[in-house]
């Protein structure tokens, strides 16, 4: 900014800019901003003391004139970034103008207004090389919405948590997923479109948590009235109470669920592509699929290319976070949930009923307590104050789920009716809440399209086809051409076929290479299909980005793509 010309900003409602000794300051509801005495010498100071470490990104809070950002800059350290943020409208359009002056002298760091946009700015980046989120404040703007810019960073820091959680994730079961996926492809001409679960009624979410139980009979009371989509684990819990969902959701891709299911085979099933095939073949509801993105792999790029599309949704950590994602995409009306307490009491985990209870019962000796401490004692458990004022146990994978709620929440559709369990940024109801809404029904159903003007749900928008991590701050689910899949047996037919192809052409490259010929033309030719097979690595560590056209090539390497793609062709071969 040259300090020569401060009018230059123009007229600027609620905020302007004022003459002190010194220089220019910010006045704004009759408070200061910057210091009335030297405020860029003040600003400076505190941007040489400000502590910075490796691998943060930091929240520049309010950043107004921009003093004392270059020093801040200056001092960035190796693998940390900065970020604008300002969430008063007013400071905005102050701010703004000042940013674009500093973006016309090639500041690289990004200017947002919301936390919507802050959160979309951090899906689109790679976030491997950050592992925590902090605020830093130059200027007075951060004590005007103290709480807003906190509740910011703790969704900003839930995105990271939730990326480095799948991350590690992903070693342990991107295999087997990948296998899930080419073995279910083979299910999808027999199913059902997602846009029969559509409906006007309010829609109710059942976890399995402790609040279920306490909820369970005042919902029976109203059990035709609302449409209910339960998480596989509260299938018992609702079953024992004489309730059968119209729906239920599974993303497990091991067998872990199947038990959840016994006596409750054909209620309609909304089911991961990924999720186990143990479970499809026993199956004997209708089951519609969705496709969880759980990685950047080109995999997916080419099921669409050939014309194989589900309804997407983000790789969110938690069957009960998916299945509220779900179900706001179910229909235009409220959802409740209960049984997502996201904590625990020592020694009761879930409802009665549910499975991991019923096994507890199930192993009661004499020497053995019917109670399951484990959980209450072992780390990183830690204490949490719950919604009737009593301490609670959580864990730092259910505190993030926790945390996305409340970006979902952004419509104001979404209710927690649980009485127990930690408070959650979402609105609290109770059942007269929900019999309210049900009073107010019939809601508009969605449209199949799920139209949005906001084009990160747009999954035609390759920003976001293209996009690492995916979003967390979804409204709408991603949808390619339809709620449904427009695959037939002869277009899976023949993806499996060329697939198959390609991982044989790759096997009978990579055995030439390790048999020593060594030529530019094969080794190239065998880096171009490691890109394009880039699903072989998804559990391996150390493997090459989806972007990275020249992968290493070495023979350790290249062994475990080929032992993979071997015995992936056999499965795809006998799926076939």
């Amino acid at each position: 900014m040259n300090k020569d010309e401060p009018a230059s900003a123009g007229p600027f409602p609620g905020a302007e800019l004022v003459a002190v000794s010194g220089g220019m300051s910010v006045k704004y509801l009759n408070r200061y901003l910057y210091s009335s005495l030297n405020p860029e010498a003040g600003a400076e100071r505190r941007a040489v003391n400000l502590p910075l470490a490796s691998g943060f990104i930091y929240i520049l809070t309010s950043p107004l004139l921009f003093y004392g950002v270059n020093t801040l800059i200056s001092r960035c350290p190796p693998k940390s970034t900065f970020i604008y943020l300002e969430l008063n409208p007013e400071l905005a359009r102050f701010t703004r103008h000042y940013y674009k002056q500093r973006t016309d002298k090639q500041d690289s760091f990004k200017m947002v207004e919301n936390t919507k946009e802050l959160l979309r700015h951090l899906d689109s980046i790679d976030l491997s090389k950050y592992r925590h989120v902090e605020l830093l404040s130059l200027s007075g703007g951060y004590a005007l919405s103290p709480k807003e810019y906190t509740r910011a960073k703790d969704y900003a820091n839930a995105l990271v948590r939730t990326f480095w959680s799948n991350r590690a994730t992903l070693v342990q079961m991107g295999r087997l997923w990948v296998d899930n996926l080419f073995t279910n492809l083979s299910s999808i001409p027999s199913s059902v479109p997602l846009k029969s679960f559509f409906t006007q009624k309010p829609l109710l979410v059942t976890g399995a948590g402790e609040s279920l139980e306490q909820t369970i009979d005042e919902i029976s009371c109203i059990r035709a009235d609302i449409f209910i989509l339960a998480v596989d684990t509260a299938i018992p819990v609702l079953s024992d109470a004489g309730i059968i969902p119209d729906a239920v959701i599974a993303l497990e891709g091991q067998h872990a669920n199947i038990y959840d299911f016994y006596g409750n085979l054909s209620i309609p099933l909304i089911c991961d592509l990924t999720a186990s095939p143990s479970l499809l073949h026993q199956y004997q509801g209708a089951v519609s699929f969705i496709l969880s993105r759980f990685d950047r792999i080109n995999l997916f790029e080419h099921l669409n290319k050939e014309g194989i599309s589900l309804p997407e949704i983000p790789p969110l950590g938690s069957v009960g976070v998916a299945a509220l994602h779900v179900g706001m995409n179910l229909t235009e009306g409220p959802v409740f949930f209960s049984g997502l307490d996201f904590s625990f009491r020592p020694g009761k985990t879930h409802s009665r009923s549910a499975p991991s209870i019923k096994a507890i019962l199930n192993r009661i000796e004499k020497t053995k307590s019917v109670i399951n401490f484990s959980h209450g004692f072992e780390p990183p458990v830690h204490r949490v104050k719950g919604k009737e004022g009593n301490e609670l146990l959580t864990t730092p994978n259910l505190s993030v789920y926790a945390a996305l709620l409340g970006n979902f929440n952004q419509s104001g559709r979404l209710f927690d009716i649980g009485k127990t369990g930690i408070h959650l940024d979402v609105h609290r109801g109770d059942i007269e809440t929900l019999k309210e809404a049900v009073r107010k029904a019939p809601y508009p159903l969605p449209d199949s399209f799920f139209n949005t003007d906001d084009k990160y749900t747009n999954s035609k928008d390759p920003e976001v086809t293209e996009n690492p991590n995916y979003p967390v701050n979804h409204q709408k689910m991603s949808f390619y051409v339809n709620s449904s899949s427009t695959a037939d047996s002869e277009t899976l037919q023949n993806f499996m076929i060329s697939e198959s192809e390609k991982l044989e052409e790759f096997i009978r490259d990579g055995y030439l290479w390790l048999a020593g010929e060594r030529t530019d033309k094969l080794e190239d030719k065998i880096k171009t299909k490691i890109s394009r097979l880039d699903y072989l690595a998804i559990s391996f560590p150390d493997r090459k980005g989806f972007n990275d056209n020249n992968p290493e090539l070495n023979e350790s390497y290249l062994k475990r793509l080929l032992t993979h793609a071997a015995r992936l062709k056999a499965r795809i071969t006998n799926n076939s």
